[in-house]
């Protein structure tokens, strides 16, 4: 397993971080206006690499509208299954954008 992480400088410390297993690349952390060029380079990794199947999201703590924006733009590049959690699922609800998730991860 391959894990990248990336601290911000900024006071709350926001990390955002991927770890990737066979077939599979895990995001974790907040997803906001800050972290969103950062989402855009991991989710461009996996479009750039044919062996990753799922993208799983459930580890996504927080996640706003440019969170939304940048998933938008990786689903016009991708064929892969994109697995949320209840409050991405609900902030693409409330932004018309439910299609974006392919599932739904199970609450623990």
């Amino acid at each position: 397993m391959l894990t990248t992480t990336f601290d911000s400088p900024r006071p709350l410390d926001t990390i955002l971080s991927s770890e990737r297993s066979e077939g599979a690349v895990r995001i974790i952390g907040e997803v906001d206006a800050f972290t969103a060029p950062i989402f855009a380079s991991l989710l461009g990794d996996v479009v750039d690499d044919p062996q990753i199947e799922v993208v799983d999201l459930s580890g996504v703590t927080f996640f706003d509208s440019r969170g939304a924006s940048v998933l938008e733009r990786f689903e016009m590049q991708r064929q892969r299954t994109v697995i949320g959690s209840p409050a991405i699922a609900k902030v693409l609800g409330i932004l018309g954008k439910s299609r974006l998730l392919t599932g739904l991860a199970q609450a623990a």
